[in-house]
């Protein structure tokens, strides 16, 4: 008995056998030039972080949609802005929707108009994030003090693709930026950094 042909088998078979790849790079039409992320972990509460970022884009190639990499956040969606660098106090670009791509870790801004070529925008949003126990992002772990006590901590693992967990970004080595970071904790909790510290405040 002839053993049957590809062209035999069924439809649903050759589909599953032929999934269509996901891309999961982001779009090459904007370039992030500069940060500032503002993060508020309660280290001793309910493990949550409240966040702050703003990026500086630069449109490479006009386009009417903001694609960057979000996981495990929730974006306050009323906060969510886009304006002009040169006309910060403008009215802005409205943002028409909010989508999510859970499965390649997108947040996409839908715009109202275009995005202008060459120009610069900055797009900006408070959202709420979690310190997790997975060491990705920005989580929590424990440390032994002098006394024996254990203590909690947080600390950051962004490598490979893991800064999306602690802020939404454009998480690819490529899309590289300058930072303005600002951490808020306890007076009884001190900070570090591979950084200098510019300042601390009240």
């Amino acid at each position: 008995m002839p053993l049957g042909s590809i062209n035999d088998l069924p439809v649903s078979i050759l589909n599953a056998r032929e999934k269509e790849e996901v891309d999961i790079r982001l779009p090459k039409t904007l370039k992030p030039l500069h940060y500032v992320v503002k993060l508020q972990p309660f280290i001793n509460g309910n493990f949550s972080i409240m966040g702050y970022v703003e990026v500086e884009i630069e449109v490479i190639e006009p386009t009417s949609n903001i694609t960057l990499h979000i996981a495990d956040i929730i974006t306050k969606n009323e906060t969510i802005k886009v304006v002009p660098s040169d006309n910060v106090d403008g009215p802005g670009v409205e943002v028409k929707q909010n989508l999510y791509d859970n499965d390649r870790n997108f947040y996409i801004g839908v715009l109202g108009e275009e995005l202008e070529l060459d120009k610069k925008y900055i797009l900006s949003m408070e959202f709420v994030g979690y310190l997790n126990d997975q060491l990705k992002g920005f989580y929590r772990s424990t440390y032994t003090d002098e006394d024996g006590n254990k203590r909690l901590l947080a600390s950051t693992q962004f490598e490979p693709t893991d800064a999306r967990r602690a802020f939404p970004c454009f998480d690819e080595p490529a899309m590289k930026a300058t930072f303005e970071i600002f951490l808020s904790r306890e007076t009884s909790m001190s900070s570090i950094s591979n950084m200098p510290k510019f300042e601390t405040f009240p």
